[in-house]
């Protein structure tokens, strides 16, 4: 189940926070999709495959801790090459 760590301050001043969010490496063809345990929300899929293989990523985030969701979004956005 994603899960977040409470901000904590850095040497420099900075804040920072670990974010935990579970993913699985399947073997294609997916048969089975994974879900998150706490939530039961399927995993998304990356939009390209390694060889035969595609990583699957919990997609709740929002519903665990709903500070996340901007940082999430944006995330995604940097990924794909969005400004």
């Amino acid at each position: 189940m994603p899960s977040a760590y409470p901000w904590q301050e850095t040497t420099d001043g900075g804040l920072m926070r670990f974010v935990y969010c579970p993913g699985e490496w399947k073997k294609l063809p997916v048969e089975t999709i994974p879900v998150c345990s706490g939530c039961g929300t399927p995993f998304r899929s990356e939009e390209r495959p390694l060889s035969d293989w595609v990583w699957f990523q919990a997609d709740c985030l929002d519903k665990h801790d709903a500070g996340l969701v901007g940082h999430v979004a944006r995330q995604r956005d940097d990924r794909k090459g969005v400004s």
